[in-house]
């Protein structure tokens, strides 16, 4: 039997205990080497040597969440150690990716919704007291795509993008190629080709997680009609509305509007890092007037993934909601150079909101504009293309995520004439110009009216 309690030095009392043939003492692909072996007795210390050597935390995050995920996949759906897994195994996980199915786990649905999908406080990282997949691959899918027919039916769930499943494929085969280099694993099972092929396999894909302009043109106007109430209320919707219009007017992701202090390595005390906070500030809102024209811009400086900082022109809609907000705030409307307030705010202070409270606020947009959507579906009298439209809707916003903003953002973007791809690619801060071409949904669909018309 190994404690892993060395490696989780978090005080907990409720470490985990693997037994040997888990723990990957006994792995069948690893190298016979008695000092290896004495370096690294087990899969623990070698996975957790690998996370300690990563530097930036946003990297750290993701390959802590994907290989937490995989190794528990391993000891639980498997029944074998990190050092056991050929090709054949990676091979089963992403098929899983594409189409979950809990029971494999041993638990029904009712048991994985009670439990967290972050290890509390205390709790070893590969526990049964919470569970790694709940909020991403086993996400369930709206209820108004189930068939009202089935109950315990796992089909319910929905798998990762195939875009999810090629980054996962990426950090597993880091993690491996690290043991192999380390004389760890005779072999890496993530095999030369796996990504290029897997993605080969569906050919170029565009996002279909999106909403379309006209959709997003009616959650504004819901947005946009101001409450009569209390106080508070007031507060909560110009704090809801701003945090709407920034995300989906930048197009930024969520991780680039919020904190990167709040960034805590979900595994081990040992490995928790937190860096200096770089969220972007009122004070990081700059304006040019063109003499020219006579026209003011504003741009915010943001540093983006991989701490490149980019800037991105402020569209004169959301400078408008940004004055609105801050006089909410008995702020000036103009933000002012030197100001080190959060561009988004707690309700009661002047301290930044962090990510999980961005997401809460925009599934609670989604959601309630469903409900609006349903009601008028009830309440006026459509015609069935209307009918049909509306309730595309209802499912696009019961599933959408806050990411969707920026896939929105990025595909309304993309449909003006006056957008280039190199200007929209500079706008999202992609690198590599090709991750933009999953924003041409027009030439998609011009193709396939060309083809049609030509049948």
């Amino acid at each position: 039997m190994h404690d892993l309690t060395h490696t989780f030095s978090n005080g907990s009392s409720s470490d985990v205990v693997l037994p040997d043939h888990l723990s990957g003492k006994y792995g069948s692909m690893r190298i016979n080497d008695p000092l290896v072996a004495e370096y690294y007795p087990d899969d623990a210390t070698i996975v957790f040597e690998f996370l300690a050597s990563l530097t930036s935390p946003h990297t750290k995050r993701s390959y802590v969440k994907e290989i937490i995920r995989f190794w528990k996949y391993c000891l639980k759906a498997l029944q074998l150690p990190l050092s056991s897994i050929t090709p054949d195994e990676i091979k089963s996980y992403i098929d899983f990716l594409n189409n979950p199915d809990p029971s494999i786990f041993g638990f029904t649905y009712e048991e994985i919704e009670k439990l967290p999908h972050r290890p509390p406080a205390g709790c070893h990282p590969l526990s049964d007291s919470w569970w790694p997949f709940r909020n991403g691959v086993l996400r369930k899918k709206s209820s108004s795509l189930l068939d009202e027919s089935t109950s315990e039916n796992f089909s319910h769930y929905q798998g990762l993008s195939r875009s999810s499943v090629a980054l996962t494929i990426n950090i597993l085969s880091s993690l491996f190629s690290y043991m192999v280099q380390k004389q760890y694993l005779r072999l890496n099972p993530v095999q030369k080709g796996v990504l290029k092929l897997y993605k080969s396999k569906f050919g170029t894909e565009t996002t279909t997680r999106y909403l379309d302009s006209e959709l997003i043109k009616l959650i504004f106007e819901i947005l946009d009609q101001r409450p009569t109430l209390s106080v508070d209320d007031k507060k909560k919707w110009a704090r809801d509305r701003l945090v709407f219009y920034f995300y989906y007017f930048t197009g930024i992701r969520r991780t680039e509007g919020t904190s990167k202090a709040a960034l805590k390595d979900p595994v081990s005390s040992a490995l928790q890092e937190s860096v200096s906070a770089s969220y972007p500030t009122m004070g990081d809102f700059h304006f040019e007037y063109d003499v020219s024209t006579g026209v003011e811009r504003c741009y915010l400086k943001i540093l983006g993934k991989g701490s490149k900082t980019r800037i991105i022109p402020i569209a004169d809609k959301l400078l408008d909601v940004i004055k609105e907000y801050r006089l909410s705030k008995n702020l000036v409307p103009r933000p002012e150079p030197t100001e080190t307030y959060p561009i988004i705010m707690k309700l009661n202070s002047y301290d930044e909101i962090n990510g999980e409270t961005v997401s809460r606020i925009l599934k609670d947009i989604f959601l309630s504009v469903a409900a609006e959507i349903k009601d008028r579906l009830v309440r006026f009298n459509l015609s069935e293309d209307e009918r049909i439209l509306l309730k595309d809707w209802i499912l696009k916003l019961e599933s959408a995520s806050p990411h969707w903003l920026r896939h929105s953002r990025g595909s309304a973007l993309h449909s003006s004439p006056s957008v280039s791809l190199k200007v929209l690619a500079d706008f999202l801060g992609h690198a590599n110009i090709a991750t933009t071409n999953i924003y041409l949904h027009e030439e998609k669909a011009k193709s396939f009216d060309a083809i049609n018309d030509a049948s």
